[in-house]
């Protein structure tokens, strides 16, 4: 089978749903995200998880991109809900700020 299409991902998604059909598969959404801490740790920056949600929205939303999952590194001690100074604006401002809708 020959795909040629704008990019890559609009490939990936026109073969899966040829498959798809051909195999008579079940498709089911799965859950598709962005977490923090695969690239940082616990050293996230507040503004590193608001660069990733924009271009989350901007580019991968359209492929079924949807969550934002800060894992670790807005606390100042592990389990501790209390904010740092990475996250100057507080853990509610940002998930309201980086809710993709």
């Amino acid at each position: 089978m020959l795909n040629i299409a704008a990019n890559l991902y609009v490939a990936l998604e026109s073969y899966d749903e040829i498959m798809g059909v051909m195999k008579l598969a079940r498709v089911h959404s799965i859950l598709n995200g962005w977490c923090s801490w695969f690239c940082t740790y616990e050293r996230v920056p507040e503004e590193e998880v608001i660069r990733n949600a924009e271009y989350s929205v901007r580019v991968k939303k359209p492929f079924g991109l949807n969550p934002i999952q800060v894992d670790e590194g807005f606390q100042c001690w592990h389990s501790d809900c209390e904010g740092n100074d990475r996250f100057l604006h507080g853990v509610q401002w940002l998930a309201k700020h980086v809710y993709i809708t």
